[in-house]
């Protein structure tokens, strides 16, 4: 049982430095090229030639962070560095473990402290009045150590999903070459010429209940191609309706609608769940001749990707690729077994990720577990 004495402020425990912190223009920062990092709310940002603190310091964005529970809100750094404004700079006072106290913002729900709608500013003042669990140093020194080792070996499950995308990368390059370049000089034809059928998906509005059919949205596609089906929305529709909109194997999911730096995310569906697209995605049939791994994959290329936010139209703060302009990109299309090849290569290295994925699952409801302990004070109570 925690008692009131193992609460404290935030300004009771930290020193902030806030007045030291100095913001540099993109453009300034240009000019003043370097190796110091340079730090906002949510991490480093760029690079410059001096440095405004060099120790071990939290950092807690003021704005433009996530202040919800579980969310990631404070991170440390060390060594030389500069920071802007959007960042509060805090030094630990003696008695006070820096790793705990991050572990601690980062767990709590710290929406009630945070003021404004569109763009949430978490205030000096307000952050000073956050209500800490502050046991005594030895706690929350052990406390630390455990959610290190926790965080850890959960890097490494991320860690693993990571370089198996490497691999899939290189992969790509060696079997084909960089779409860039066409360096192996693989016949090159327009989409159009590619993709037999292109369907936008539903306009009906949608819902979180788990009834109905699974309707997939832009942010259940990541901006390297993966399909997130974590968090789902679900929309009513008549058997015949689902039957004309339903994502069958083999299916490519376009993200037509998002963002700028977004915008034409694609995704391979190869699953097994009912669902239909939301009317920001369309799906692409293609002719026998494309293997939908490799169409994915090559859209969701790095040179794709600039080309479709150079190309794409902007309005109102979203940036549009319909299907009438995606057909006019040219692709290169190399003969069907070599992208079958690379397509039987994808569907392995996705089995192996689905195994570590469900590791990180577990370790992730492990971590949040001892979190959740160690912040009710139900970890070391001798």
């Amino acid at each position: 049982m925690i008692v009131r004495s193992n609460y404290t402020e935030l300004e009771n425990i930290v020193d902030c430095l806030d007045n030291q912190r100095i913001p540099v223009s993109d453009e300034e920062r240009q000019k003043r090229q370097g190796d110091v990092p340079y730090y906002g709310a949510n991490g480093q940002v760029g690079f410059i030639n001096d440095s405004l603190f060099d120790e071990e310091l939290l950092l807690l964005a003021e704005d433009g962070g996530s202040w919800g529970p579980k969310e990631k809100c404070a991170y440390i750094i060390s060594g030389k560095s500069w920071v802007n404004n959007h960042a509060h700079v805090l030094r630990c006072k003696q008695n006070t473990n820096i790793r705990f106290l991050m572990y601690f913002l980062n767990y709590s729900d710290l929406r009630s402290y945070v003021s404004g709608t569109t763009r949430g500013k978490l205030n000096q003042q307000r952050m000073n009045q956050i209500k800490v669990f502050w046991p005594e140093i030895n706690k929350q020194k052990r406390i630390a150590e455990n959610l290190t080792r926790a965080e850890s070996a959960l890097e490494k499950r991320r860690q693993t999903l990571r370089l198996a995308d490497q691999f899939l990368k290189s992969a790509f390059l060696g079997m084909f070459g960089d779409p860039s370049r066409n360096p192996m000089k693989w016949p090159v034809k327009q989409i159009g010429d590619v993709v037999l059928v292109s369907q936008y998906g539903t306009s009906e509005k949608s819902n979180t209940e788990s009834n109905g059919y699974i309707v997939l949205g832009m942010g259940n596609i990541t901006y390297d191609g993966q399909l997130d089906l974590s968090k789902v929305n679900y929309v009513d529709m008549t058997e015949k309706e689902f039957n004309q909109l339903r994502l069958v194997s083999g299916d490519v999911i376009f993200n037509r609608t998002n963002s700028t730096d977004l915008v034409g995310k694609t995704a391979c569906w190869r699953r097994e769940e009912k669902a239909v697209l939301a009317s920001y995605l369309v799906k692409l049939k293609l002719v026998p001749s494309v293997v939908p791994e490799f169409f994915s994959f090559l859209l969701n290329s790095s040179f794709y990707k600039n080309i479709f936010a150079q190309r794409c139209k902007k309005a109102v703060g979203q940036s549009n690729i319909s299907p009438t302009l995606l057909k006019e990109f040219d692709v290169f299309v190399p003969p069907q077994p070599i992208q079958q090849k690379f397509a039987d290569l994808v569907q392995k290295v996705e089995k192996l990720k689905e195994k570590q994925r469900q590791s990180e699952a577990q370790l992730q409801t492990l971590f949040n577990s001892l979190m959740q302990k160690a912040f009710r004070g139900e970890l070391f109570k001798e």
